[in-house]
Parts: C-alpha cells; sequence; structure tokens
C-alpha cells in the first residue's frame, strides 16, 4: 500500500488513544474522505474485530465510500436523439437513389413511346 498522510496517522494514533470518543473517530473519517483513504481505515478499524465501534465506523466508512464514488462518477454521455442516424442516412440515400432511378424510367418510357408514336 502506499505511504498514509502524517495527518491520518496522527489521527488514527489519536483514535487508539481515546478509543470512546467518538469526536476523534469523526475527525478521522473526515480525514479519510478528504485523502480517500477508505481503504486503509477499513482495514485499520478491522484489526479490532467484533469491537462494537470498529464495526460502526466499518459501517459508516463503507456508507461514505459508496457515497463519495456516487458523487465523483463520470457521467454517461447522453445517447443521440438518433440512435440510428447512420442507418437512417443509408436508408434515405437509398430512397433517394430509387427515386432518381424511377423518375429516369419514367422519363426514359416516355421517350421511347413519343419515338414510336412520331
Amino acid at each position: 500500500m502506499s505511504a498514509v498522510p502524517t495527518a491520518l496517522d496522527e489521527a488514527w494514533n489519536e483514535v487508539e488513544l481515546y478509543w470512546d470518543d467518538v469526536k476523534r473517530h469523526d475527525a478521522l473519517l473526515g480525514l479519510v474522505a478528504h485523502f480517500s483513504a477508505y481503504q486503509w481505515a477499513a482495514g485499520k478499524y478491522r484489526q479490532h474485530g467484533s469491537d462494537p465501534i470498529a464495526k460502526r465506523q466499518l459501517d459508516r466508512i463503507r456508507k461514505s465510500a459508496i457515497a463519495t464514488m456516487f458523487a465523483t462518477q463520470t457521467r454517461k454521455r447522453e445517447t443521440e436523439k438518433l440512435p440510428f442516424r447512420g442507418s437512417l442516412l443509408v436508408l434515405l440515400i437509398v430512397a433517394i437513389l430509387a427515386g432518381t432511378g424511377l423518375m429516369y424510367l419514367q422519363f426514359r418510357k416516355d421517350h421511347v413511346t413519343q419515338a414510336d408514336g412520331s
């Protein structure tokens, strides 16, 4: 694991010295959130096993990490208003070519009919 900021180490030492002081746990959680050191903090609290304070703090760390994840997630690019834009373009080109071809056939038929009728 990478080096932990000194402020976190100092706060953890204070927490261990005054384990029952809720304010010290709160201060540590604030630093953990600031440094995004959730994994480090969870590891430290897990060392205290089934202690009720450790369990409560692990739950708070989990919730804080999830909240941070949702708050900092990148948004997906919104889908285009026309999801099949390329397909529609190809269809439009085919329709234009078909229309042009039909107009050509009609024009040619009229000219062949006029040439025969003269």
